[in-house]
């Protein structure tokens, strides 16, 4: 099984080398191709000790290409057919619809290469909201896929519901498919073993970026009104970059005996150190992507408050592992917060638990036989 990943957001995260990794473990022969906007992320996250895998990173992007959609996607598809031995490849697995989907639909165009494609919340709510001018183009490379890939039931009533016409949407339900990202190893390593009950402070934690998509003051409102509520809550911040950084400072100095905040941490023992100091995430964010934060939060027993419609909503029923909310409804979110606390232990075991689902080897598992299925 030889498979290309197209991958425009490899050298972001390390969500993709995990995946790389494991599929690794299972056999899959990988050529991943990762186009690049600088060259210092030239071979970032590239795992030299894989026998299966060969990297492709190619410096081709220029700020230009951004407003010429389709520029960007022939030069692409010119780049990786003049690099990768396409012709011993089986499939083409597309990370994005539209950036790493456009090139897939062409190649398969130009050499008749199958593709899978993977579903993300860029894709709905960057282009298919506001790209109107590529609904068409998004919708051909849905149809000529093998299979579609979302990361959770949300995702795939939001792209549904909104923006695949009536006549579509039979074909495409059929060929859909459910796969979460996966939790680092680390988190699943270092599970909370100690039952987890909550005391007569409510200690909330929030880890992510500090901009408007965020809601951070939503949070911080949600905090205020519990403390005049005689409840005592403290509210850990972790980021300090983004949109708006100095307005939520601000909201944080004005409260700095019950608020903290801190710079990004990246070294996963600190962060772990703050998760087990918390009782309960909370990230109501406006739009959400899977939030892999969320899992690892719950891998230390917190129960999660996170956003209606969005990322991880979909996968558990209210009360099981935390709360949906609306993200503009602050009574919405304090109510949450106080339901979560009258049924802590049970929520925080049920954490525990089910987030032994995300394990990138269940998910490696479930990726290579979709693969041997296309194939």
């Amino acid at each position: 099984m030889k498979v290309l990943h197209l991958c425009s957001d490899y050298a972001g995260t390390p969500l993709y080398k995990d995946l790389v990794e494991s599929l690794d473990r299972e056999g899959v022969q990988q050529t991943i191709y990762v186009p690049v906007r600088s060259e210092d992320l030239i071979n970032k996250y590239r795992n030299p000790n894989l026998l299966g895998a060969k990297y492709y990173y190619s410096y081709i992007l220029n700020p230009y290409l951004r407003f010429n959609y389709f520029k960007k996607i022939n030069k692409i598809c010119e780049d990786v057919k003049s690099k990768i031995e396409y012709p011993s490849l089986d499939l083409v697995h597309a990370h994005f619809l539209f950036s790493d989907g456009g090139v897939a639909y062409k190649l398969k165009k130009d050499i008749g290469l199958n593709y899978i494609v993977t579903v993300r919340n860029t894709d709905i709510y960057a282009f298919f909201k506001y790209m109107i001018h590529l609904k068409n183009f998004g919708l051909k490379i849905l149809n000529n896929a093998q299979k579609i890939i979302f990361l959770s039931p949300t995702y795939k009533n939001v792209l549904f519901n909104k923006y695949v016409p009536k006549k579509y949407r039979k074909k495409l339900e059929e060929k859909s498919i459910i796969i979460p990202n996966g939790v680092n190893d680390f988190w699943l390593k270092n599970l909370s073993n100690t039952r987890k009950i909550i005391g007569r402070k409510i200690r909330l934690i929030y880890v992510g970026e500090f901009s408007k998509n965020k809601n951070i003051p939503a949070i911080v409102e949600v905090i205020d009104r519990l403390r005049e509520k005689g409840k005592e809550t403290q509210l850990t911040i972790i980021g300090q970059y983004g949109d708006n950084v100095n307005k939520i400072q601000k909201l944080v100095s004005k409260r700095n005996k019950y608020i903290q905040s801190f710079p990004r941490i990246t070294k996963k023992n600190e962060l772990l150190y703050q998760y087990r100091k918390a009782d309960i995430f909370i990230m109501p964010s406006f739009y959400e992507t899977f939030g892999l934060v969320y899992l690892e939060a719950m891998s230390q027993g917190l129960p999660i408050i996170y956003t209606k419609g969005q990322g991880f909503a979909g996968y558990y029923m209210d009360g099981e592992i935390g709360y949906a909310v609306s993200p503009k409804n602050t009574d919405e979110i304090v109510k949450k917060v106080e339901m979560v606390v009258n049924k802590y232990e049970e929520i925080s075991r049920n954490c525990i638990n089910e987030v032994r689902n995300f394990t990138w080897e269940f998910i490696a598992s479930k990726y290579t036989e979709l693969y041997k299925n296309v194939v």
